[in-house]
């Protein structure tokens, strides 16, 4: 089932109400620190939750994931906002400010980054008006293809919303790059933003080129049971519109896709963040409304 909508905007009622947000951090299963801000409704509880993956070079506190969290929160949603512990955000939170972590990380090690953080949220006091049982997976870009493939063999995810997810990783490293990848133990790519030369290690090789039947998106896409929304730009210029129509494929209908017109890979948003738009509005309330309705 394919949407196609130019804009919708979320109720404004919703902004009047009041959320609370606090820093959290916690211990991976590598002693690694995972931070995160937890965005809480107002009022008793049990909140339902939302965890919110980000993707390949992005952070907790890029650009839109704040403003999805405080419409979550707003929507009566818990919202936990965090970085993957070696997205290479140190404790500066918004500058890549540790590389040699950036190096070492790879779908595997993010996968095993949210097990981490769905044990840790279950038993931290900050959590304790929150319905941690069940909660809700949300992930961006590589992020999207991270949530997938955790969701299929977690069953304690109720439901997924993925945004410009990736359906295939290994596209965008033809065989002549793997190569020069494994000979080399490194492969430093571009930040466009902030212009650095970012390494990737071997274990994100491993990933690709050797861990084909763990790492597979559209295999898991297949195997998910929960209802899962699959939000993705009409202009994508970084993830094309067709791997999202893969991931359809994939889901055997199951999945739903919400096509946004006339938008790309981040709905009009850039960092520092200066405001929504009409697209970034129509993907943030197709995602509430997702939530809303299955948590």
């Amino acid at each position: 089932m394919v949407a196609m909508h130019a804009g919708s905007a979320y109720d404004s009622e919703m902004r009047e109400l009041s959320i609370f947000s606090s820093p959290i951090e916690f211990p991976n299963r590598d002693g690694l620190t995972i931070r995160g801000d937890l965005h809480l409704p107002r009022g008793e509880g049990p909140h339902p939750l939302v965890l919110i993956a980000h993707g390949f070079k992005g952070f907790k506190d890029w650009g839109f994931f704040p403003d999805l969290a405080q419409y979550l929160a707003e929507g009566g949603l818990a919202a936990f906002r965090f970085n993957f512990a070696r997205n290479g955000v140190g404790e500066d939170l918004l500058a890549f400010d540790r590389l040699d972590l950036f190096e070492e990380n790879s779908l595997s090690r993010e996968i095993a980054d949210l097990e981490d953080t769905l044990e840790a949220v279950t038993d931290h006091p900050a959590f304790e008006s929150i319905a941690t049982g069940r909660p809700g997976l949300f992930g961006h870009s590589r992020g999207g293809g991270v949530a997938i493939m955790f969701a299929a063999r977690e069953p304690r995810i109720r439901s997924l919303v993925t945004w410009a997810s990736i359906s295939n990783p290994r596209r965008f490293f033809p065989p002549e790059i793997l190569e020069k990848w494994r000979e080399d133990g490194v492969l430093h790519v571009e930040n466009a933003r902030t212009k650095q030369m970012m390494p990737l290690g071997l274990d994100l090789l491993a990933d690709l080129a050797d861990r084909t039947e763990t790492i597979d998106v559209p295999a898991a896409e297949a195997a998910l049971t929960i209802p899962h929304l699959i939000v993705h730009g009409e202009q994508d210029e970084a993830v094309a519109l067709d791997q999202g129509r893969e991931l359809l494929a994939s889901s055997g209908g199951n999945a739903k896709l919400h096509v946004v017109a006339g938008t790309g890979h981040t709905f009009g948003a850039v960092h520092p963040f200066t405001g929504t738009t009409r697209a970034l509005t129509d993907a943030i309330s197709a995602t509430v409304e997702h939530f809303r309705k299955t948590l």
